[in-house]
């Protein structure tokens, strides 16, 4: 199961989240996708490579193929190789870089930073902790009035730490963990005020 369809981790993180808000000045909004990019061209190229690798097998094997079953062939080996990008994570993040990766991953964070409202807040202290399955990678973007309190050694150092989880078998307890460690940083940096929390602490989960 999926992070994003997990509801005791979701309700996990609600917690861990309410927990952070109510001991700092801080506003932390977390975001959940399955994906940060479509990859569609990626799934097509491996559909392409598929059938390329059968029709060379068919023209150079000792066998002979009626017209029909390589016109068949081919497409059905495209479907299969597109659907297996489609489907298994794993396929895409091998015929990826990683630079693509990161890329897509850090432009859907910056989107979320304006769909989630995460700017919103009193003295622009929001936080925004993005998380990517397929890409087994994450984004932490502090507003600017949270910059100098949550440097950005301090948000390398959760990126790293939620990218472990991810891309390790412990990936909702690293998760968990990570966003731990995160509320003790927060409440000596960034101590309770006054001001009102708005952002809502549930998760968000972007398609």
């Amino acid at each position: 199961m999926s992070l994003e369809e997990d509801k005791p981790f979701l309700d996990r993180v609600e917690q861990l989240v309410d927990s952070i808000e109510k001991g700092t000045a801080v506003d932390v909004v977390v975001t959940l996708t399955p994906a940060s990019g479509s990859y569609d061209d990626v799934r097509m190229g491996v559909g392409v490579v598929a059938a390329w690798g059968l029709l060379v097998f068919m023209l150079y094997s000792p066998w002979e193929f009626p017209v029909l079953s390589i016109h068949l062939g081919l497409v059905v080996v495209f479907l299969a190789g597109w659907l297996a990008g489609r489907r298994l994570h794993m396929v895409t993040r091998r015929v990826t870089s990683e630079a693509r990766r990161r890329h897509q991953v850090d432009t859907a964070a910056a989107a979320a930073v304006h769909t989630t409202g995460m700017t919103h807040t009193i003295e622009r202290t929001g936080l925004l902790v993005h998380i990517s399955a397929l890409e087994q990678m994450a984004a932490v973007i502090p507003d600017v009035g949270l910059e100098p309190a949550f440097p950005p050694a301090q948000v390398a150092k959760l990126r790293g730490a939620l990218e472990s989880a991810l891309q390790g078998n412990r990936a909702q307890a690293g998760v968990l963990d990570a966003l731990e460690t995160l509320r003790a940083a927060l409440a000596e940096a960034c101590p309770p005020d006054p001001n009102p929390h708005h952002m809502p602490c549930r998760p968000r989960i972007l398609s």
